[in-house]
């Protein structure tokens, strides 16, 4: 889906968004979304929403108060994010388990210290990046060796994890 332009404060608004559902795993209320971004009328949120919504970044369902849904692959920026479902367990050492969400950035430019993703060898791997003496190395796996790598390799950052309980 195509994406509309949107206003400076309609991308705080999405971002706010995004956060509440990050850290609470349900969307924010109008209301919630007024404190969080200390704005008095509600009014104000509401335009925004519709705003977002008619450019393609969200859904609302009007019955439910808390049915914000924010579209997959809404760009930030130049970028996208991409949902990804873990198989397996061998990414617990950096707390992400089987059937946990990640959401990914592509990008190829991380910082020291992000969970990044990697296409080696034709294989996509997860682990930590760490820059060392003008190297990169990935730590894929908390008992073996870090692989040396370099950026054409990275393909995205871990910029977020759901997990469901049930």
């Amino acid at each position: 889906m195509r994406h509309g332009k949107i206003t400076q404060k309609q991308r705080i608004v999405l971002d706010c968004i995004k956060q509440y559902i990050k850290k609470n795993s349900y969307p924010p209320t109008v209301r919630e979304l007024c404190e969080l971004l200390n704005l008095k009328s509600t009014s104000a949120v509401h335009f925004h929403l519709t705003a977002l919504e008619k450019n393609g970044y969200i859904k609302r369902d009007p019955a439910k108060p808390r049915c914000i849904e924010i579209i997959e692959n809404t760009p930030i920026d130049a970028h996208s994010i991409m949902k990804i479902t873990v198989s397996g367990d061998k990414l617990t050492y950096l707390g992400i388990h089987h059937n946990d969400i990640i959401f990914m950035e592509q990008t190829s430019v991380a910082k020291n210290g992000d969970i990044i993703v990697v296409l080696l060898k034709g294989n996509i791997t997860i682990g930590r990046l760490v820059k060392k003496n003008n190297r990169l190395e990935l730590f894929h796996n908390d008992t073996i060796s870090p692989m040396v790598l370099s950026e054409k390799n990275i393909v995205g950052r871990i910029v977020g994890i759901f997990r469901s309980f049930e």
